[in-house]
């Protein structure tokens, strides 16, 4: 597919003429995410016609697309009719038709819904909110069992799938369709056509059930790396899958509403709305802003007497207000991205992991202690129990009287199959592991006399 390059203003320009041949022989190359760039810049009932002939598969993906950018997709849907918005939906995937759908008015909607062949799915997406993995799901998942065999896995993914989907991943389930692992593409082509699916199949990183927020799904699914995450019920059955180009929308519009919120936004707000719904929107909050700012003039006029008497103080007055704007900002700025991360409190000094004071003070008791016990001047007597083989110095020969222990300690000793470290346990003694060879864990343990 080609991309329209510099041609949207030309393609515009094709799509509001009487003849619509032009357009649809040009835009019949392009990406359905480019068909909807162009649609989007045209007035409703051009936008509405344009759409009406266009192929109905390119005309099904370019409305998905437009949905996905909030340019009220539903109403696109109205303007071409109950009969034509009903093909429209049986072509799109069913959480793209949901999402349209959802808009509607539930007249219309069920108007819609009654000339789809199956509305079953859609309908399963819609008993969800929006905003959960419930509403954001797929119904069109390819699953096999998992008691088959690679070659009947293969030929039930070839009979569910059309030419043109796009497989994520493939889910095995059991006879109750409950998930019970994913089985790796790869692993469908390069094993043995006779092994069965559970043999192959690796276990599920991340469920979601339906009810879970949708930021919280996008969580899971960067945490784990997956492209798609099944939804399943209380039972376990799989119920469908949320794909990473949702989770995409899903980052996009919680970005927004964080942004929203930092600005003293309604989240509820419409980006394309026009200026005057804006108005609407912020004029009250607007006017609170203006009752207080008149407070603080107030203020101001009450003390004009000192101010007269004392100028420094016009001085600074703004240089305050400016430096209490600026660290307010700031301080809200990193207080939102924190909760928009979820991120923990910022940790109080002398905490574990906040404060390297205390480590510095353990390290230093440690040495003082280390001291002490040198400071004996009786050296240093090995004495092995247990049944680990032998120990020698580096090099060979004994552990040496008057061996400083720090430095038997980091240089390590020398076994007779391998090199093992000798570890301070802070009571004067060193321990050892096991031999190799040997499953047990008992040490070797050198003492300090």
């Amino acid at each position: 597919m080609k991309r329209p390059g510099g041609q949207p203003d030309e393609l515009k320009r094709l799509a509001e003429q009487e003849d619509l041949r032009p357009f649809i022989e040009r835009v019949a190359e392009l990406h359905p995410s480019d068909v909807a760039d162009v649609l989007a810049t045209l007035e409703e009932p051009a936008r509405a016609r344009a759409l009406a002939e266009l192929p109905l598969e390119m005309a099904s993906k370019a409305l998905a697309e437009l949905e996905g950018r909030g340019q009220h997709a539903e109403e696109l849907l109205r303007a071409v009719g109950p009969g034509y918005a009903a093909e429209l939906v049986e072509e799109m995937p069913s959480d793209d038709a949901a999402a349209i759908i959802r808009e509607l008015p539930p007249e219309e909607r069920e108007a819609v819904l009654s000339a789809v062949e199956d509305r079953a799915e859609v309908e399963q997406v819609l008993r969800y909110p929006a905003d959960s993995a419930g509403g954001l799901m797929s119904t069109e998942v390819v699953a096999v069992s998992e008691s088959a065999s690679l070659a009947e896995a293969i030929a039930e993914i070839r009979r569910q799938c059309a030419e043109d989907d796009q497989l994520y991943q493939v889910y095995a389930v059991d006879g109750g369709r409950r998930l019970t692992g994913v089985v790796p593409t790869a692993r469908l082509i390069v094993s043995a056509p006779a092994r069965r699916v559970r043999e192959v199949m690796e276990p599920v990183p991340a469920v979601a059930r339906p009810e879970l927020d949708q930021e919280q799904v996008a969580r899971l699914m960067a945490r784990y790396n997956l492209a798609a995450l099944p939804v399943v019920d209380e039972g376990g059955r799989l119920l469908g899958r949320v794909t990473f180009d949702d989770v995409i929308d899903v980052v996009e519009a919680e970005m927004t509403e964080d942004l929203l919120k930092f600005a003293s936004v309604s989240p509820a707000e419409d980006l394309a709305a026009p200026w005057s719904t804006a108005v609407k929107r912020r004029l009250p909050w607007l006017g609170v802003n203006l009752l207080t700012a008149f407070l603080a003039g107030a203020v101001v006029y009450l003390f004009q007497g000192t101010i007269t008497r004392v100028v420094t103080l016009a001085v600074w007055m703004p240089v305050i207000a400016g430096m209490g704007g600026n660290a307010g900002t700031q301080a809200l700025a990193v207080t939102v991205r924190r909760l928009a991360l979820r991120q923990p409190e910022p940790r109080a000094r002398g905490d574990r992991q906040g404060d390297p004071g205390r480590h510095g003070e353990r390290d230093r008791e440690r040495r003082r202690g280390r001291a002490r016990r040198d400071g004996h001047g009786r050296g240093v007597a090995a004495r092995a129990r247990g049944a680990a083989g032998d120990v020698g110095q580096p090099g060979g020969g004994g552990v040496r009287g008057g061996a400083h222990p720090d430095r038997a300690r980091a240089a390590g000793y020398r076994s007779r199959h391998r090199v093992v470290d000798l570890r301070d346990d802070l009571h004067g003694r060193l321990w050892l592991p096991a031999a190799p060879g040997t499953g047990d864990v008992a040490p070797l343990l050198v003492t300090f006399e």
